[in-house]
């Protein structure tokens, strides 16, 4: 996806809405939207867009490829 895309994934450490499910041991992951933020929680909390449609892309091929492997016919 990231050759696809033109750009390079990073792992990250953060809080995320991702902790609910994985809270009560359910497997969950948390994909970035794109664009850029700072002051998180805060009354200077900002974000700009720029980058957010490769974000949504990312989204989007993610689920594809998840769909086209549940789709796909089982093969001993």
């Amino acid at each position: 996806m990231d050759s696809y895309l033109g750009i390079r994934s990073r792992v990250d450490c953060a809080s995320t809405d991702a902790n609910v499910p994985l809270s009560i041991g359910l497997p969950a992951i948390s994909i970035g939207a794109g664009g850029q933020g700072g002051g998180a929680h805060t009354r200077h909390e900002w974000y700009h867009p720029d980058g957010r449609e490769v974000g949504l892309q990312r989204i989007l091929l993610a689920l594809a490829a998840l769909e086209e492997e549940a789709t796909a016919p089982f093969a001993p």
